[in-house]
């Protein structure tokens, strides 16, 4: 790896490799994002995330892309974000996708039967929970 990270994520993609994105250090979160290839046993820097996470969730969709929701950016302190990204493992690209509903991070996502993700729980600290669950729609980015 290019560094010690906590905080991140490591997806299993469909080919096997391993996509290894954001965390970091409580003060210093990253965009970088990796791939392990267990077979040859490298890792491979893979495009940077369009914005620097930390205790974020990714989820593995039905069409191979990777949706990363949430987090924290740290701007002195810790600020938890609304924002998604998508990771498309073919291309080796990240893009925006829609916002959530509130901001989130040290929150679940959950794959549903019919492709589409349950995010809950999270918040801006340990004191704030959001009270509404959300669901992200892959086939209209929201």
């Amino acid at each position: 790896m290019d560094g010690p990270r906590s905080g991140h994520t490591a997806t299993l993609l469909p080919d096997g490799r391993v996509l290894v994105a954001g965390g970091g250090s409580s003060h210093d979160v990253r965009a970088s994002a990796e791939l392990y290839d267990a077979g040859r046993r490298s890792w491979t820097g893979t495009g940077g995330m369009v914005e620097a996470r930390g205790d974020h969730t990714a989820t593995l969709l039905p069409d191979g892309t990777v949706l990363v929701a949430g987090g924290y950016v740290w701007t002195g302190v810790a600020s938890a974000l609304a924002s998604a990204e998508l990771y498309d493992p073919e291309r080796g690209i990240w893009t925006d996708t829609g916002k959530m509903n509130g901001v989130r991070k040290g929150h679940t996502a959950t794959l549903l039967p019919d492709g589409t993700v349950l995010l809950a729980g999270g918040g801006e600290s340990g004191l704030f929970a959001p009270t509404e669950a959300e669901l992200y729609d892959p086939g209209s980015g929201i």
